[in-house]
């Protein structure tokens, strides 16, 4: 008897609950457009006309787009579904994602109304604002690699300093031919500095990537290679391709190798070069060359300069050996030829116009032990013993007091020893020197690897000073 009673006011509590029970639709509190809901497809009543559902959808899509849109699928007293496509890829129509462009764009959105099991077509203009790059200089331009894993927030200061990050790296799919940008985990922070006026590139390849080769062998997989890259530029609006194959025609690093590498690059540059003008007259094509006198055996200089708007000389680790040298010194020695006015007059040599000649700095040194210390301390033998970030020789080595600097003047570059480790790197007297060349010589400007090596934004600075005059 207390069971039947028990169980009677629990069915009377539960026809309670249900009587004043409302469904709510699961997107419901998450949707900033009031009205929107969800339908069930058996609904068979409608409060509202076709007319009077397109001009609710209309109504609901801004004239600019926001930096996330949201698009109705639904409209309230209508059994109407709705689903959308856009003719550009600066609006995702997945996530609502809106990606800004160099310049304003109009693009057309299509609302599919599905209304009494018809289906109608209804086309919506909305204008997606472009953000206001800087003007690019003809030369004392500054830029600078930003690896990935490497990010952090930079200061309005040095975005204020900065002309062009090279986001570094995606690479290639040497079966599809195509880009991976798996490993750019801070895509949409490093696309958002655009909007403080810094041109951001995308970098393709780094030291020990392969895909190149295979990538650019045959008219197939350069059109697939291209086409990847098109689509990526249209997808996240970057501002141009930088190209860092290490290097063409060699198996250095263990990448695959072709005799034929060097003819591929130049037709490949020239016909992404051709696809990039048709979409943008823009966009950078930049390119990471050797910075020694081998810069003929891997490229066909005359015949990449057309295509080319800047040389990115790799005027760093030139002292990889077994003995104490500078690996980024600015002028030859005596004892070591390898520097950046002997790489600068190689590429002047082989025909690049200087003012698509960029020279290289450091934001790393290059650390080595010593085997034997001789009296001079430079060229004394040396076994490698990795690289230290600019952040860590200027908070770590710089203040302890083992160390001794030193600053060689025939080779206007600094170096540092406590008798154990030996320490080459640029700081901001020697990059400042650079700059100061590069300025002299009318070149392109100064790039640099890379930016997140030095949080201080010293070195950075150090250029900037120079050439902001």
């Amino acid at each position: 008897m207390i069971f039947r009673k028990l169980r009677l006011a629990f069915l009377l509590l539960l026809g309670l609950f249900l009587v004043g029970c409302t469904v709510i639709p699961v997107d419901q509190g998450k949707d900033p457009n009031p009205g929107d809901e969800t339908f069930d497809p058996d609904d068979d009543y409608d409060k509202l006309t076709l007319d009077e559902i397109k001009a609710i959808i209309k109504a609901k899509i801004p004239e600019i787009a926001p930096e996330k849109l949201y698009l109705p699928i639904g409209i309230k007293d209508s059994s109407a579904s709705i689903s959308w496509r856009s003719d550009s890829e600066q609006i995702d129509i997945i996530s609502g994602e809106v990606t800004k462009g160099a310049k304003d764009t109009v693009v057309i959105l299509t609302a599919y109304i599905r209304f009494h099991d018809q289906t109608y077509v209804m086309d919506i203009p909305i204008t997606v604002k472009g953000v206001e790059l800087r003007p690019l200089k003809t030369k004392n331009v500054i830029s600078g690699y930003f690896f990935d894993s490497k990010y952090f927030a930079i200061s309005d200061e040095m975005a204020s300093q900065i002309d062009v990050i090279n986001y570094s790296f995606a690479t290639i799919d040497k079966t599809t031919h195509k880009l991976n940008l798996n490993g750019l985990y801070h895509l949409s922070e490093v696309l958002a500095l655009r909007e403080k006026g810094i041109r951001v590139t995308l970098a393709i390849g780094g030291w020990g990537a392969d895909g190149f080769s295979q990538g650019v062998r045959t008219k197939e997989a350069r059109e697939t290679l291209i086409n990847s890259i098109m689509e990526t530029l249209r997808k996240h609006q970057f501002d141009g391709i930088d190209l860092d194959w290490e290097y063409p025609t060699s198996t250095v690093a263990g990448i695959a190798a072709h005799p034929s590498d060097k003819a591929n690059l130049t037709l490949f540059v020239q016909e992404l070069r051709q696809a990039m003008d048709s979409y943008r007259d823009d966009l950078l094509l930049t390119i990471a060359v050797i910075g020694g006198s081998s810069a003929s055996s891997f490229y066909d200089i005359p015949g990449l300069v057309p295509y080319i708007d800047f040389f990115n000389i790799m005027t760093y680790d030139g002292g990889t050996g077994t003995v104490a040298n500078h690996h980024t010194n600015l002028r030859p020695t005596a004892k070591q030829n390898t520097s950046v006015v002997s790489a600068a007059n190689v590429y002047l040599s082989l025909g690049v116009p200087k003012e698509k000649i960029v020279i290289g700095g450091a934001f790393y040194g290059h650390r080595k032990t010593f085997t034997t210390v001789f009296d001079g301390i430079l060229y004394s033998p040396t076994t490698p013993s990795g690289t230290l970030d600019y952040t860590t020789i200027k908070n770590t080595v710089l203040t302890d007091p083992s160390y001794q600097y030193y600053f060689d003047e025939e080779a206007q570059a600094p170096y540092l020893s406590n008798g154990t480790y030996f320490i080459s790197y640029d700081d901001p007297v020697s990059i400042a020197l650079k700059a100061q060349y590069a300025k002299d010589n009318s070149f392109g400007g100064m790039m640099f690897w890379e930016l997140g090596s030095d949080k201080s934004g010293e070195l950075l600075n150090a250029i900037y000073q120079v050439f902001k005059d």
